[in-house]
Order: C-alpha cells, then sequence, then structure tokens
C-alpha cells in the first residue's frame, strides 16, 4: 500500500468512527479531531506521541488559535460522550461510559482513537493477506 493509499484508508476509518461516534461533521472539531487522528497514525509532521503540542499544525494549516482548536476538539469530544453508542465508546475507551462517567481528556481520546485506527488496519491488512 503506497503512503497516498494508507492516508486514504486512515481517512477513511477516523471519518467512519468519528461518525459512528454521533460526532456532527459541521463541528469544527470533527474535522480537528480528524486531522490529528490521521497526522499520528501516518504524518511526520506530528509528534509520534499525542500531547498539546498537537493543537498547533493543525491551528497554523485551519488559520486559527491553538486554544480555539483545544476548544472545537473538547467540543466534539464531549458531543461523542453525550451522545455516542455506549457499546462502541466502551470498546474503545474500556471503561465506564455516560453521563455519571467523566469525559476524556482531548488526548485520551486521540490515543484511543489512533490505537482503535490501528487495530481496524491490522485486521484488514490481515484479512487480505489470507485472500491472496
Amino acid at each position: 500500500m503506497t503512503e497516498e493509499q494508507l492516508r486514504d484508508y486512515y481517512e477513511t476509518k477516523t471519518d467512519k468512527l468519528l461518525t459512528e461516534l454521533c460526532i456532527p461533521r459541521y463541528f469544527k472539531g470533527f474535522s480537528y479531531l480528524k486531522e490529528a487522528i490521521v497526522g499520528v497514525l501516518c504524518d511526520s509532521r506530528f509528534p509520534g506521541y499525542v500531547g498539546r503540542s498537537i493543537y498547533a499544525p493543525i491551528a497554523e494549516r485551519g488559520g486559527t488559535t491553538v486554544p480555539r482548536v483545544e476548544r472545537d476538539i473538547r467540543h466534539a469530544v464531549a458531543a461523542a460522550w453525550e451522545k455516542g453508542s455506549v457499546t462502541l465508546l466502551r470498546d474503545h475507551f474500556g471503561r465506564d461510559v455516560g453521563t455519571a462517567a467523566p469525559r476524556p481528556s482531548n488526548t485520551r481520546f486521540i490515543r484511543a482513537a489512533v490505537k482503535a485506527i490501528g487495530a481496524f488496519y491490522a485486521r484488514d491488512t490481515k484479512l487480505t493477506s489470507n485472500r491472496t
């Protein structure tokens, strides 16, 4: 798989995951989360770890500020936590979910999404190699 194909794969899977988690596409945080997740998975300009420094490249490309990117991602995570599928959230976050459970931080949410997309890729790659 070429780098471009891999990036397309990650973008598609990330888009699907965020949509399944009930984050509206019209939220700016949706696109920022998608960029952060895909960036961590395949872009060397993003840090190898997920932390506050991930917001700066997103803000720069989006022509906005770091606090706005952080706030918009936090808003999207809150939407997923409040309206998303409890089963899907539990599968990816591995703990109690719902209004009583504390919402994960932006960093924890991004890490969990990166882990989930990586697992999708490993599963899909294994399925493809078994067919040949």
